[in-house]
């Protein structure tokens, strides 16, 4: 598909998935510093999601304030199994992912986009998919999710069992609503209008007791708020469910707002060359392709718009994975650094010493060329050689001053990779370089805000070829965070020599 449409390589892709498929909760925190907060959703995070964090993807939302000492967060969690095969799909066909959010927050960068609802106290965002609806509901910066199986697929599975038919004429009759009963006798007539208002009526029913809870519970947050803030709310359908005929009136009707269908292309021209490839049957004007595409491609044109919004939906499963990746990039790019600034040191001193040594034997040659005739050089010709001997004895010695800091390289790039997510070192004390025939020792300072963290880093350590023990020194607890002082001791390495 990415041939056929010309697409280059290496393209950036951003990701969506259904709400169906997430864990959402709401939480209160103190109103803190940015890094502190991050700190304080970490800990919330894993006592409100019911998996380990290492099996999810997950990201918040600050979404409104609690007075003057708290605000209010949404955090949203998802398999991490979820974010790796749409991540997979998205690699191997030769793109980059550089983000993966819901359906509902693409949405809501749709709707963002259209100046139309601007004016509006707030939106219900209805998705009607195959599978399960989802719901967003947006006053301001704060959001309100929630999911449900009840969709498409079922209305038309009810229409399919109670009339005994296909499913893709059972499909068609949804679609096409009293127009499509025609050809049936007036009991099946009356049997099928019976299953399908049943089956919106419940949709319906469940989509009002969301806004009923959501407005009770901003109420209860929020005294101030009544009934009167959420009549100029509008009701924005969209999904292939939205196109059951008449669905949009009966929604309205029921609700008691205002409620119509997302116009995905509302100030957006599309390409005509594109309407052309669709090639939808019995779709003759490209007005009748648009009308009939809107609602299928209203969740993919809102993660597009994404890269266009000033502030567009913050939840992104990726965020953490980037950030370690990037931290990783420049962990190698240090290291790397490292290792050629020491190389560099050490073939420096090394050709000096070449050239040294190369200039002494050609005055000892040279010398010696002179004492076949002269026994009066003898005496200079000794001091050169023992010039020579200082000479060899400095370059064994560099050798081996290089070879004890590469050791120490090694070490804290050992201890690096037993570093876990949750701990920061602050400090490493140490001698400079390795003592021949001894166990060096080596501290650690630093931070981490678990304590199973700080003992699990340290059976790494101790699990590792070049220390020979890890003793914690001191463990001191201080708003949330744990500092800590670790002693090592580095196993004799038999190859140094003093």
């Amino acid at each position: 598909a990415r041939e056929e449409s010309k697409i280059s390589k290496g393209k950036s892709v951003i990701i969506s998935i259904p709400s169906i498929s997430v864990f959402v909760r709401y939480i209160d925190i103190l109103e803190t510093r940015k890094k502190k907060e991050s700190e304080l959703i970490t800990l919330e995070a894993q006592q409100q999601i019911p998996l380990s964090l290492d099996e999810v993807a997950w990201d918040y939302s600050v979404i409104s304030k609690k007075g003057k000492s708290s605000k209010r967060a949404v955090l949203i969690a998802v398999k991490k199994d979820v974010v790796d095969e749409s991540a997979e799909i998205v690699r191997k066909g030769g793109f980059i992912s550089s983000a993966v959010t819901l359906n509902l927050l693409c949405l809501l960068d749709l709707v963002r986009h259209n100046r139309k609802y601007k004016s509006r106290e707030g939106i219900v965002i209805v998705d009607i998919g195959a599978e399960s609806t989802g719901i967003l509901i947006s006053r301001g910066r704060h959001i309100w999710l929630r999911s449900f199986a009840l969709a498409g697929k079922k209305i038309t599975e009810s229409i399919a069992q109670n009339a005994a038919l296909e499913f893709s004429e059972a499909e068609s009759i949804k679609k096409e609503g009293p127009s499509a009963l025609s050809s049936f006798d007036e009991t099946v007539q009356q049997n099928l209008k019976e299953t399908i208002s049943f089956n919106i009526e419940n949709l319906i029913s469940e989509v009002d007791r969301s806004i009923t809870f959501y407005k009770m519970d901003q109420m209860n947050a929020d005294p101030t708020l009544t009934s009167e803030k959420f009549k100029n709310f509008q009701v924005l359908l969209t999904g292939g469910g939205s196109k059951i005929e008449g669905f949009t009136d009966f929604f309205e009707k029921k609700l008691g707002i205002q409620v119509e269908c997302i116009n995905t292309f509302d100030g957006i021209k599309v390409d005509k060359h594109v309407l052309r490839k669709s090639q939808l049957s019995g779709m003759n004007t490209e007005a009748d392709i648009i009308d009939q595409i809107n609602p299928l491609l209203s969740v993919a044109v809102g993660a597009a718009l994404r890269g266009f919004q000033k502030t567009p939906s913050p939840i992104n499963f990726l965020k953490r994975e980037l950030q370690v990746q990037k931290s990783s990039h420049v962990i190698k790019y240090l290291r790397f650094i490292a290792y050629i600034f020491f190389f560099g040191a050490f073939l420096t001193h090394f050709v000096l010493q070449r050239q040294e040594l190369q200039i002494n034997r050609t005055r000892l040659h040279e010398l010696e060329k002179l004492s076949e005739n002269m026994d009066t050089y003898g005496p200079q010709l000794e001091k050169i050689s023992k010039e020579i001997d200082v000479y060899q004895g400095h370059g064994i010695f560099l050798i081996n001053y290089l070879q004890k800091r590469f050791l120490w390289i090694e070490i804290l790039n050992s201890v690096s990779h037993k570093l876990l997510s949750d701990i920061w070192i602050t400090s490493f004390q140490g001698n400079g370089f390795f003592m021949a025939g001894k166990d060096n020792e080596l501290q650690i300072q630093g931070t981490t805000l678990s304590y199973d963290q700080l003992n699990d880093f340290i059976t790494a350590l101790k699990e590792s070829e070049m220390i020979k023990e890890v003793k914690p020194e001191s463990v001191v607890s201080q708003d949330d965070v744990f500092n800590f002082l670790l002693n090592l001791k580095v196993k004799n390495q038999t190859g140094v020599k003093e």
